[in-house]
């Protein structure tokens, strides 16, 4: 079965009311949401605070468009501090790979800005930088097939409880 096909009965059961949502169901959509990562053709313009900044032998230039796993490393990592000073770009990934396969993190459904969104969150712990949350937040837009952010909100579960977020559905608590 393909990875639309894990994450598609996941939303179907969604969409039948199933309650709960077998577990199985939830892991299997969740380890191809793991894969799938961010979208790597899509690109996205760097904030001009980048400008100057060294990346892998250059200079990054103002309105450089990157692709979006960089860009998200760029904000939630080196301009934010959300993870420790010392993370790397496939230490961030990875973090995030790992709050989706943990059996301890919790699980989501939500619309942010009218868009559908499957999520994970789970305690930061060791992943958490000197301006980070308490939590790690992934999310992924089943219409586009990837990742659309990770981050470590400062206000913790709030920040999907309300604001841009709207129709919060757990299928999980976390752990």
């Amino acid at each position: 079965m393909s990875s639309r096909d894990h994450v598609a009965v996941l939303l179907y059961a969604l969409d039948q009311r199933y309650d709960p949502v077998p577990e199985h169901v939830v892991r299997l959509a969740l380890a191809d949401i793991a894969a799938s990562g961010f979208d790597p053709a899509a690109r996205v313009e760097l904030p001009a605070s980048l400008a100057g900044e060294p990346w892998r032998g250059r200079t990054l230039a103002a309105g450089e468009q990157a692709p979006v796993a960089e860009a998200s490393y760029f904000e939630h990592v080196l301009l934010r501090g959300e993870w420790p000073d010392d993370t790397t770009l496939a230490a961030y990934l990875r973090s995030l790979r790992d709050v989706l396969l943990d059996a301890a993190s919790g699980v989501f459904i939500a619309r942010f800005n009218g868009a559908d969104r499957i999520g994970a969150v789970r305690r930061s712990g060791a992943q958490r930088g000197g301006r980070g949350g308490d939590w790690i937040v992934v999310a992924y837009d089943p219409a586009l097939r990837h990742w659309v952010a990770g981050w470590q909100p400062k206000d913790g579960l709030a920040a999907i409880a309300g604001g841009d977020w709207s129709d919060v559905s757990w299928l999980r608590m976390p752990r």
